[in-house]
């Protein structure tokens, strides 16, 4: 497919999803995600796979063992169904082998649509932020989160929106685990998946910038 990131090698890239028809990671750590209820999809421009509903998601019960100083997440995304009530989690990710808990989700919430974003170490700080958008239906998104031990950013296709200096903190208990689109309170069919990346280390401004501009199909590399 034209075009996708081939990764970093299996040391750096500890989840890769093309979700061409499956869930397998293409990282080479097995890192394989379940997927729940899912209907899988093979169009002609996008090639989008993950079509999620209600009680649909992608999971892994096990460890990615990425750093805990170095950390970027990227999901490539397109809303089907705009959400009119209460949120849908987009990302759940507790696979840092510090336990340190990465949540992304759509929020509606009176009259106003936002991305909510959480970095949260168990009983020690929740980084907590929200950024107003609508997400336009069938329109790509990509949203990025990278942590580089003393600050962490969050990106909307490649522009910064928020950051906050960020300790990296000890202590925590959480599970192991990943899900991708676990979806509440009747939102139906509401988000399609195309490329989901978690990498140990951090991204430049400059090839976040260059990945959201190639994933477009705006050049051929």
């Amino acid at each position: 497919m034209l075009w996708e990131y081939l990764g970093a090698g299996s040391s750096t890239t500890k989840l890769l999803l093309h979700l061409n028809w499956n869930a397998n990671d293409s990282s080479g750590n097995w890192n394989n995600l379940t997927p729940t209820n899912i209907i899988w999809t093979n169009w002609i421009i996008w090639n989008w796979s993950a079509n999620c509903n209600t009680n649909s998601f992608l999971s892994i019960n096990s460890a990615l063992w990425i750093d805990w100083w170095n950390i970027t997440v990227m999901l490539k995304l397109k809303i089907n169904t705009q959400i009119t009530s209460w949120f849908s989690d987009i990302f759940d990710n507790w696979n840092t082998n510090t336990k340190t808990l990465y949540v992304i989700d759509y929020d509606y919430n009176w009259w106003t649509r936002r991305l909510r974003f959480h970095r949260v170490k168990n009983g020690v700080i929740d980084n907590f932020f929200t950024y107003n958008i609508t997400l336009i239906p069938w329109k790509i998104y990509t949203i990025w989160l990278k942590y580089n031990w003393s600050n962490l950013y969050w990106y909307v296709n490649w522009v910064l929106v928020w950051n906050i200096v960020a300790s990296g903190n000890w202590t925590s208990n959480f599970t192991s685990r990943t899900y991708i689109n676990w979806a509440w309170n009747w939102i139906w069919n509401q988000c399609l998946f195309d490329e989901v990346i978690i990498e140990n280390r951090v991204w430049t401004d400059n090839e976040i910038k260059k990945y959201y501009t190639y994933s477009q199909w705006k050049f051929i590399l």
